[in-house]
């Protein structure tokens, strides 16, 4: 006998099926996979429970949940990720783009706003570019500028290529497979702005993390090291190298890091201007600091 799968009972299913694997959102991950798997707005689901699923749509409904129980996140069994009202595709191979990075992005707009110069002759480096969600923004909200995007894995720069073509900016960046900065002729020897949301969770703190992270997204991109500091170490002095004088340094921080990346700053004796920006807990997510001009 054919068994004929509505809404409801194929949400009724699925539901089960991710609460017995611990899924948190359950809920909503159903609604948003179902919508997915049928093609219809999410509003769809909760309007027409008595809707019947075409068979072929109800087995990529089927395989989606099954890979949701797994603890699979929902934006890579979907390959998208929403970033500043863009969308963006995502793999394995890079971080899923947090909302909180958004937090970077406004800073960094702001500060630019201050700047005299053309901004078209502005030169912009993303460190650890991942799905590109920081360099795309930043070149959509800013027509005319170029930016520089790095990272250490060749996988993830074919993402944010593909992303960059996606959003028509391809052409704006000029990207570099490399650990941290970029080295050669190529490239600028420095910076108006240097931009990122690098790895730093500690090693020893990672196994305590979501399976949703630990077995899923790139552990290149999220382990900084025995402390978790260590590239925030690295970046900080070498910075003061590639940065223009005025320059500013924009980085997203870890919860309970501000103290210590803040302490690395002042360290290092070549900032001033330092500025840290709240997100919407109340937490801070984001430190920026300027090259001084004189020294």
């Amino acid at each position: 006998m054919k068994v004929i799968w509505t809404l409801e009972k194929a949400s009724i299913w699925a539901r089960d099926k991710l609460q017995k694997a611990n899924v948190k959102t359950f809920e909503l991950d159903v609604d948003v996979l179902l919508a997915h798997a049928i093609k219809r707005p999410r509003r769809f689901v909760f309007t027409y429970p008595d809707y019947q699923i075409p068979l072929e749509n109800m087995k990529v409904f089927q395989k989606s949940i099954l890979r949701r129980a797994e603890r699979e996140p929902v934006h890579y069994i979907l390959n998208n990720r929403e970033f500043w009202s863009l969308e963006f595709f995502v793999n394995g191979n890079v971080l899923i783009p947090r909302p909180e990075t958004e937090h970077l992005i406004d800073h960094f707009l702001e500060l630019i706003s201050d700047q005299k110069n053309e901004k078209s002759s502005l030169e912009i480096l993303d460190i650890g570019v991942g799905s590109g969600n920081i360099s795309i923004t930043v070149l959509k909200e800013l027509p005319l500028i170029k930016v520089t995007a790095i990272d250490i894995s060749a996988d993830a720069l074919e993402v944010a290529k593909r992303n960059a073509k996606n959003h028509g900016v391809l052409n704006r960046i000029q990207f570099c497979l490399g650990d941290l900065f970029p080295k050669g002729g190529l490239f600028p020897e420095r910076f108006d702005f240097i931009l990122s949301n690098p790895p730093y969770i500690a090693a020893s703190e990672f196994d305590s993390l979501e399976p949703e992270i630990t077995c899923f997204e790139p552990k290149v991109a999220l382990i900084s090291g025995k402390t978790g500091l260590e590239v925030y170490e690295r970046l900080i002095l070498e910075a003061l190298l590639r940065l223009k004088f005025g320059g500013y340094l924009i980085l997203e921080i870890g919860d309970g890091q501000l103290a210590q990346v803040k302490s690395l700053i002042d360290e290092s004796r070549g900032f001033d201007k330092v500025s840290t920006v709240f997100d919407y807990a109340g937490k801070p997510r984001t430190i920026s600091a300027r090259r001084k001009i004189n020294g």
